[in-house]
């Protein structure tokens, strides 16, 4: 557990990570694709005060590993310059950081990334606010403790086809949206999927909609948005973030915060609460406490 001083409020900023690849039965080794960024006090080259950036990327593919990577390396660079171009424009920053490091990672010979990518969610801890910066099926939650019962809201919305929104933009992009069961024709074609879902199908099966191309069983993201996936992006899979800002209320007794990449199945510490359940801090209790952490 790190301890990083903080200007804002009264407030104690910790942190500490761990990494843990998900199950696979069928791939007893596989690698764990996942990585993670911590930059305690940055841009300070640029003259400001009490910022702090958090990362996790979730690589999955052939190359997931080397995009996961990439990113963790980039976006902080690219967002550093992004700031100095615009330093009262966060949501601009973010958006252009990510989307260079997509131009840059399709450009890069050595990664191929036609069929590989990376998640990415990124929390800028600046003077009390949060600014969560999100691509993919990573997650960003806070954790408030209230009335002794420790309580997650999300601090991100996954992006995947379960999301009517998500789907809609995709299939205008000319991507196909369905299951491998539908797409092979062993289930009729729907979208009751509905728009929550973590693990698969309607029961949990494990087979959740997909992002495909027309006629063809390629690429198969069970996300909408992602850095890399050149063969996804030319059907709606693109790298612009969304973006949330909160404002940490000045006088709260303890605040911790740290992130931990790994698929997100804890609903402790790495995976958010229900989708859509938004957060707005107490003010009313002194023995409150929150945490930011983001999952991949």
């Amino acid at each position: 557990m790190k301890k990083v001083p903080v200007k804002f409020g009264n407030y104690k900023l910790r942190y500490a990570w761990v990494s843990q690849r998900g199950f696979y039965p069928e791939e007893p080794d596989k690698a764990n694709q996942d990585a993670h960024v911590e930059v305690e006090n940055f841009c300070a080259d640029q003259g400001i005060e009490d910022m702090h950036l958090f990362g996790v990327f979730d690589g999955h593919g052939k190359t997931g590993t080397e995009c996961a990577q990439w990113a963790r390396d980039q976006v902080p660079l690219e967002l550093a310059k992004c700031l100095k171009e615009y330093p009262d424009d966060m949501e601009r920053s973010f958006k252009e950081a990510f989307l260079k490091v997509n131009a840059s990672l399709h450009k890069n010979k050595q990664i191929d990334d036609k069929m590989s990518g990376t998640t990415a969610v990124v929390v800028l801890v600046n003077k009390g606010t949060l600014h969560v910066a999100n691509v993919g099926d990573s997650r960003a939650i806070v954790a408030q403790m209230l009335d002794s019962k420790l309580t997650a809201y999300s601090l991100s919305q996954d992006q995947t086809p379960f999301r009517k929104d998500e789907r809609e933009r995709c299939k205008r992009a000319g991507a196909v949206i369905a299951t491998v069961d539908q797409l092979e024709g062993e289930e009729d074609m729907h979208e009751d999927w509905g728009d929550t879902g973590d693990t698969g199908g309607a029961e949990g099966d494990g087979d959740p909609p997909r992002v495909w191309l027309p006629n063809q069983m390629i690429p198969g993201c069970a996300f909408t948005r992602s850095i890399g996936d050149s063969v996804g992006e030319s059907v709606g899979v693109f790298a612009e973030p969304e973006l949330l800002k909160k404002r940490m209320p000045p006088h709260w007794a303890r605040t911790r915060g740290w992130h931990t990449p790994g698929k997100s199945r804890s609903a402790t510490h790495t995976c958010g609460p229900r989708l859509g359940q938004s957060w707005s801090p107490a003010t009313n209790s002194s023995s409150s406490r929150a945490m930011a952490c983001g999952s991949s």
